[in-house]
Order: C-alpha cells, then sequence, then structure tokens
C-alpha cells in the first residue's frame, strides 16, 4: 500500500488510470517497489483467454520471428493463477516439429517462460 502522497495517486488513477507513472508513484512513496497497489483497485491484467492470446502473439513473434505466427490458432486455458498459450502444429499427426508455449501470469501479465517443441 502506498503510505505517502497515496490520496493524490489514487484520485489520479482512479480519474485516468493511463496517467499513472509508476516511477512518479515510487518518488512520491520513497519506495523501491515494482508492483505499486492502489486501495480499492483490484484487477486481472489479463482477464481472458482472447487476451491470453493476444500477448502471446506479441510476444513470441519476437523471440521466434514471423513464422511462428504460422501456428495460429492459439490456445489459451488457465492454469492456477497463469495462462498457458500454445500454438497448433498443422499437417497431421504424422507432422515433425514442434509448436511454441507461453505461461503469462493472469494477474499482472508477466511472462513465466517461453518455450518452442521439436
Amino acid at each position: 500500500m502506498l503510505v505517502a502522497g497515496s490520496q493524490v495517486i489514487a484520485r489520479t488513477a482512479k480519474s485516468n488510470p493511463a496517467s499513472l507513472d509508476k516511477q512518479a508513484v515510487a518518488s512520491k512513496c520513497n519506495c523501491e517497489s515494482e508492483k505499486v497497489q492502489i486501495p480499492g483497485l483490484s484487477v486481472d491484467i489479463v482477464a481472458n483467454a482472447d487476451t491470453a492470446v493476444k500477448v502471446a502473439e506479441v510476444i513470441l513473434p519476437t523471440i521466434y520471428g514471423d513464422g511462428v505466427l504460422g501456428q495460429r490458432p492459439f490456445k489459451a486455458s488457465l492454469s492456477g493463477g497463469y495462462w498457458v498459450v500454445v500454438g497448433t502444429l498443422h499437417g497431421g499427426p504424422y507432422m515433425l516439429g514442434g509448436v511454441a508455449s507461453i505461461e503469462i501470469r493472469k494477474t499482472d501479465s508477466k511472462i513465466l517462460s517461453v518455450s518452442h517443441g521439436k
């Protein structure tokens, strides 16, 4: 929780959440924390499977190149507090190769792991 300046920060976040600057918040509360908690505000950043797939479609090409998008459709499933998004292997049951997989934390969109099968 924010101690110093919390009313100003909470008011700013409620009126315009996009204007909340983590560095400004950290400097007002003299803390080093990466995560800022605002009283009364609790949201899952990656709340559904569609959002998890969109995050994966942005992250995976930066690691594996645009060819990874050929593994669409990506499928997302919720496992505990994180989304597991995997690609689709096209070409039948005897196709060689693997698919990309990414784990995304639901609460803050942190990427927990990225892999690609062979």
